[in-house]
């Protein structure tokens, strides 16, 4: 999803294509299920966000993405992935 954005496109505008592209994953799964299931697609997405957000962030400064480490905290791994 990212190689599509040039570099120093804003972080939000790469944030909501990111996010926007990520329905047509599990489109029938979600869209005609119960409420459960959409209230489950909504906190997976909700999950998502920090390394979204720390990908478009690294995009956006032509940098190389830092994955996450999930041995981290939440905090430190977030951090790790904006900025090292």
């Amino acid at each position: 999803f990212f190689l599509g954005f040039k570099d120093g496109s804003h972080p939000m505008a790469i944030m909501v294509g990111v996010v926007g592209a990520l329905s047509s994953f599990q489109h029938s799964r979600h869209m005609q299920g119960t409420q459960e299931s959409r209230a489950k697609a909504a906190v997976e997405i909700i999950a998502k966000m920090p390394t979204i957000a720390a990908m478009a962030y690294k995009t956006a400064m032509g940098e190389p993405y830092v994955y996450p480490d999930n041995s981290l905290s939440f905090a430190h791994n977030f951090l790790r992935m904006m900025f090292s």
